[in-house]
């Protein structure tokens, strides 16, 4: 049982490694992501930098990655921007 356990642990490490190998391959062109902000008076409009953190919950909501989008803009309340692109502060 134990040797069945080793043998589908390590197939799965394996086939990790293979997919992430041909992920890493490819152009990386960050993760979309849209967001609205608004504050007591309503939506927000102009220029804001937003700082993106990813937490890790196993982990206590420990930051694993952060990093930083200067200039973003932001049209009623509306914004856009790519995860993996900005200025990484942590990570």
């Amino acid at each position: 049982m134990l040797l069945k356990k080793s043998k589908l642990r390590l197939l799965s490490v394996l086939v990790f490694t293979i997919l992430a190998i041909g992920v890493y391959g490819q152009n990386f062109r960050g993760v979309n992501f849209q967001g609205i902000l608004s504050d007591a008076n309503g939506p927000l409009n102009g220029s804001r930098t937003i700082e993106i953190e990813l937490m890790d919950k196993n982990l206590g909501d420990m930051v694993v990655y952060s990093e930083r989008h200067e200039g973003v803009e932001i049209a009623n309340g509306g914004f856009s921007l790519r995860i993996g692109l900005g200025t990484a502060t942590l990570g």
